[in-house]
């Protein structure tokens, strides 16, 4: 039977506004190991989350908990259960059978002449192998971090491989759409696949205004989440205060400031044009993500303006 514990001073994700904890399921017919194991790692916290436990008796009670459970990131796995190689058994049974590539698996033993360490390094896919009477609670926590920056570099270049493949596939549609409401919307859409699907984003733009002016001429021209029915409203009636004397600015080329929980990036490629990208409700992981939310940015910008010339050049030299 599979049990979570939570501790009481875990922040778990029925608590709004805190952070999700790691799971880490504990794979052991030995009670006291788990209790041990728990109490070891109590305050533990990674990157500012915490840990949840997850906890199950037999090989086959672990199948069912990772099935339920594909993105627990550590587990901890003891190597003789129900068989001397139940542990053995479900290692494989998650890389193969489950497909779960990114969880963790170190495997604990506390008989290890049943299972030699170079030949399980050797045939499965485990990313250590630990006797139990070596886990103290000091190696125990060195083991943590270890194991899960590697899980957590391995989701981020995961998520960067799945945003680089939406934007490619986007570039192909993206190229069909000749209006720029229909195309902006359609830039818009792609941006929250890739990073966020509970974003809201808009694109605005202003034409032949001076650059003083500029700020409170901007209008929505497409939007999602709540800014899908703000087209034609000016930007300065929905951004965040403070915004206003960033758009002022007068400088030309490409800018762009993060703010809490936000993003904006705005182009002005001469002192009559100005458009601008603002994305609410997204928290870039790391580098990577923020790297390629500049550059989609800034490309969608560049599409845009040269779209919206285009079409100013169709409507003064129509066919």
């Amino acid at each position: 039977m599979s049990e979570k514990l939570t501790f009481a001073s875990e922040r778990t994700p029925s608590e709004p506004g805190l952070l999700l904890p790691w799971k880490v399921l504990i794979v052991d017919d030995d009670e006291e190991v788990h209790a041990i194991t728990t109490l070891a790692l109590r305050n533990f916290r990674f990157d500012g989350r915490p840990l949840t436990f997850l906890h199950s008796y037999s090989g086959a009670d672990g199948e069912t908990t990772m099935r339920n459970n594909p993105d627990t990131a550590l587990c901890l796995l003891d190597v003789v259960m129900e068989t001397d190689h139940a542990g053995l058994d479900l290692a494989e049974i998650i890389r193969t059978r489950l497909n779960n590539t990114f969880t963790r698996i170190v495997l604990r033993t506390g008989q290890p002449g049943q299972a030699p360490e170079e030949t399980i390094i050797a045939d499965y896919d485990i990313n250590d192998y630990k006797e139990k009477t070596e886990l103290t609670r000091s190696k125990l926590h060195t083991l943590l971090y270890s194991c899960l920056r590697s899980y957590r570099d391995i989701l981020s270049l995961d998520r960067s491989r799945q945003g680089l493949e939406r934007i490619l596939s986007a570039s192909i549609h993206l190229q069909k759409k000749t209006f720029l409401p229909d195309f902006a919307l359609g830039i818009l859409e792609q941006i929250s696949a890739i990073l966020s699907p509970d974003e809201d984003a808009l694109y605005a733009l202003c034409e032949g205004i001076a650059a003083q002016d500029q700020a409170g001429k901007l209008t929505v021209v497409a939007g999602t989440g709540v800014y899908h029915t703000k087209v034609g409203v000016a930007v300065t009636q929905l951004l965040p205060e403070g915004v206003r004397a960033f758009i002022d600015s007068t400088e030309l080329g490409y800018h762009s400031q993060y703010m809490d929980n936000a993003y904006l990036c705005l182009y002005r490629p001469n002192n009559l044009h100005l458009s601008l990208l603002f994305l609410k409700g997204l928290a870039p992981q790391n580098p990577i993500e923020r790297h390629l939310l500049e550059v989609f940015c800034q490309n969608a910008l560049t599409a845009f303006e040269n779209l919206a010339l285009r079409l100013e050049q169709e409507d003064v030299h129509p066919d």
